[in-house]
């Protein structure tokens, strides 16, 4: 009985290798073409910042939208809340996009993007980094610029015990400005206040 077998083996082993080769063909087409399909994610990134939204400081090119951007949230901020902002007004921190895995440098380090970031502030080098895709037509994309744009008001006006320290009333204004415009917010205020503690404060 043993012997019916080797025929359906043998047709079985002939399929295994077609399908085989098959597989074999569709990964190297995928590997090919996906490195031309992703680019550089951060130039990309970049690129589609430029054509959004948001204009380059450096064009000598007279205000941009996102100039147009930040005056209105400082404006907002000013109004919101007793800083004096004349400094970020007239001096504002750059601004410089990015994408999701690149590399920023972030308080004298370089660190990765991670996936749920949205915005960081440099305070050693007064620099907001935004992650793209980011436009001016998305308010949540305008609350993170908001978000960042208070921590270079809050660290050009006073000391704080720890950088982390800020970050609680960030959030604040951040919830405060998207409620006015219809948003929930629906942050975790617990993950924020153990955000928001200096290390020091911390005790296990």
């Amino acid at each position: 009985m043993s012997l019916g077998r080797q025929p359906i083996c043998a047709t079985l082993r002939s399929v295994s290798g077609i399908l085989l080769g098959i597989l074999l063909g569709i990964l190297m087409v995928i590997l090919l073409t996906v490195p031309v399909l992703a680019g550089n994610p951060v130039s990309d990134c970049q690129e589609q910042a430029t054509q959004l939204a948001v204009g380059s400081r450096s064009t000598g090119t007279g205000v941009n939208n996102l100039d147009r951007q930040v005056a209105v949230l400082i404006r907002w901020i000013d109004e919101a809340t007793s800083y004096d902002v004349s400094s970020t007004r007239t001096d504002p921190p750059e601004i410089v996009f990015t994408a999701s895995g690149g590399l920023i440098e972030y308080e004298q380090r370089q660190i990765v993007v991670e996936p749920n970031l949205r915005g960081a502030y440099d305070l050693s080098h007064r620099r907001i980094y935004l992650v793209c895709p980011w436009t001016s037509g998305n308010p949540r994309n305008v609350a993170t610029l908001l978000h960042e744009l208070v921590h270079d008001i809050q660290f050009q006006t006073r000391s704080w015990q720890c950088s982390q320290a800020a970050e609680w009333e960030a959030y604040q204004l951040q919830e405060r400005w998207l409620v006015q415009q219809g948003i929930a917010a629906d942050f975790n205020w617990v993950q924020i206040l153990m955000l928001a503690r200096c290390p020091r404060d911390l005790h296990w």
